[in-house]
């Protein structure tokens, strides 16, 4: 069978979290926030949670919704950059997202558990890291991923394909 192939920029959302800077450590709107040290291949690790400053608006932009895809934006390792998991709302309320990661969202045309699977496929295969950038630290922001290419069956089929893998 063949399916149809695409750039993800064109069926999902990919977005750089949000940058640190001092004056965002108090304020009145403190929030969780994840970043690379909480993503793992395959798990979020939510031992280590740290709060940031996100204002209303910055809140409604990196806030993270149930089967959102995190990807590790930078490592000093081929095997750890772009290592993917899915963001399953175990913490209450709005959390949100540091640029050490990428959120990839699915449009109407990608299912969420096949979007996570394709990154776990460009991660494994080492696709993320052939199309990251860096010396010493390498990168894969969102544009970097928006240009990989992805196989866009039907969502159907997506579906079939998640609940198998």
């Amino acid at each position: 069978m063949t399916f149809a192939t695409t750039r993800l920029g064109r069926v999902a959302d990919a977005r750089l979290g949000r940058q640190r800077s001092p004056q965002s450590h108090d304020g009145p709107n403190m929030v969780p926030y994840l970043r690379s040290a909480n993503v793992s291949p395959g798990q979020l690790l939510l031992e280590d949670i740290k709060e940031m400053n996100f204002s209303p608006a910055e809140q409604r932009v990196f806030v993270l919704r149930l089967g959102d895809v995190l990807v590790t934006e930078g490592s000093g390792s081929r095997e750890t950059v772009g290592a993917p998991a899915v963001w399953d709302d175990s913490i209450v309320g709005p959390v949100c997202f540091q640029n050490t990661l990428v959120r990839l969202r699915p449009g109407p045309r990608l299912d969420h558990a096949y979007l996570y699977w394709w990154a776990r496929h460009a991660h494994g295969s080492g696709l993320i890291a052939e199309a990251a950038g860096g010396q010493s630290i390498l990168h894969i922001g969102a544009e970097t991923l928006r240009d990989l290419e992805v196989f866009l069956p039907p969502l159907g089929e997506q579906r079939r394909i998640a609940n198998f893998l």
